[in-house]
């Protein structure tokens, strides 16, 4: 049997961000007969895709999905251990890490690596993290970096490496799925509960925004869907909160029901919003953003579809653009939501993704006929 070519490793348990972009990016790469790419999963984040409904077309994809063991099961050498045997076994394939440095692994084939770095700053790593990752970008035949200031890091650090760095064009979302429905006084947060994306900043403000609609006599719902980490509690904070607020926070496995049905959606990161693809999914769902106006944020939410605070903002400022927001005429509310979805529509398709990975994925393959068959 012919070797497979690619395989896409995700090595984290949870389905967040980064692990529904790739393994969207293989199901439709299957879907469109690129039947040469594989994804390697742990189990649990195999049965998360499992259940999500916009992966409901991954069980005729089976032969493609290879699993290991979840890193709670097992020390992550028993991981490295079982990736290692699968590079050993298809030793012609690209293998491309997210998350995961595969200077971590013992690179057997480093010309035929590539290393995503998802992360919208270095500067969230302690120098133990930070390593490995340098370390994978100076031996990785390519890698794919999500941030611009990440990319001119990498650069300036290693200049005779810059013709293997490359910045990630876009992420998508599927229009099909995420739709809008008819509009209620929502507001929606989806994410980590996480210092980086301000959930708790968030909550703090909740109580001001809550204060300042009511006023103007607007009775809105908060909608906060995530996971909690590091000991966060937002969970219990927002119960406290009612009946007074009507304010949820948990987790929530089909999103696209709750943002459907909001009016502002929330992206708050303190580095950069962008390419969120929890941001893309509300946009696509006609939710207007309000964001922090960070990084390059104003490539996925531009001026004239979103409000913007600042990166600490209060609960005043906060409410202010929420205010603002909730009080335009109904036409201008209706406009801006319908210019979100065409935006993302337009200037965020899977098939410029897709075309950019397997670009880059036939760098990396020396056999012309090889290339061919994933062209």
């Amino acid at each position: 049997m012919t070797a497979p070519l690619v395989f896409i490793v995700l090595p984290t348990d949870a389905l967040g961000g980064a692990e529904k972009r790739f393994a969207g990016l293989w199901l439709w790469l299957r879907e469109q007969g690129h039947l040469g790419i594989h994804l390697v999963v742990p189990r649990p984040l195999k049965e998360a895709l499992a259940q999500a409904p916009e992966f409901k077309a991954l069980p005729q994809h089976e032969e493609a999905i290879v699993t290991f063991d979840s890193a709670d099961a097992r020390p992550l050498k028993g991981q490295w251990r079982q990736l290692n045997l699968l590079r050993l076994k298809h030793p012609r394939a690209v293998f491309h890490y997210t998350l995961l440095p595969p200077a971590l692994l013992g690179l057997i084939r480093p010309d035929r690596t590539v290393f995503t770095i998802p992360n919208s700053s270095l500067d969230r790593y302690n120098l133990r993290g930070l390593i490995p990752v340098l370390a994978s970008a100076l031996v990785s035949g390519r890698v794919d970096v999500l941030d611009e200031d990440v990319l001119g890091r990498l650069k300036g650090w290693f200049p005779f490496r810059a013709s293997a760095l490359r910045l990630t064009p876009n992420s998508f979302v599927d229009v099909d799925y995420y739709q809008p429905q008819p509009k209620k006084l929502r507001l929606a947060f989806t994410g980590l509960f996480s210092h980086e994306k301000q959930a708790a900043r968030l909550v703090d403000a909740i109580p001001t925004v809550d204060a300042a609609l009511k006023a103007r006599g607007l009775a809105a719902e908060f909608r906060l869907m995530g996971r909690e980490v590091n000991g966060s509690t937002l969970g219990e904070r927002c119960a406290a909160l009612r009946p007074q607020i009507d304010v949820q926070a948990g987790y929530e496995p089909n999103p696209v029901a709750v943002l459907a049905e909001a009016r502002i959606f929330f992206s708050l990161q303190r580095a950069n919003n962008y390419p969120s693809k929890a941001l893309l999914e509300a946009m696509a769902c006609g939710c207007i953003p309000i964001v922090t106006d960070v990084g390059t944020t104003r490539r996925i939410a531009p001026q004239s579809i979103a409000a913007f605070v600042p990166r600490e903002f209060t609960p005043e400022q906060l409410a202010e653009r929420v205010v603002q927001v909730l009080t335009l005429p109904q036409a201008e509310q209706e406009r801006r939501s319908a210019a979100a979805r065409q935006f993302v529509k337009e200037k965020f398709s899977v098939e410029s993704m897709a075309n950019y990975y397997l670009g880059l994925w036939r760098e990396l393959l020396p056999s012309v006929a090889d290339r061919d068959r994933i062209a």
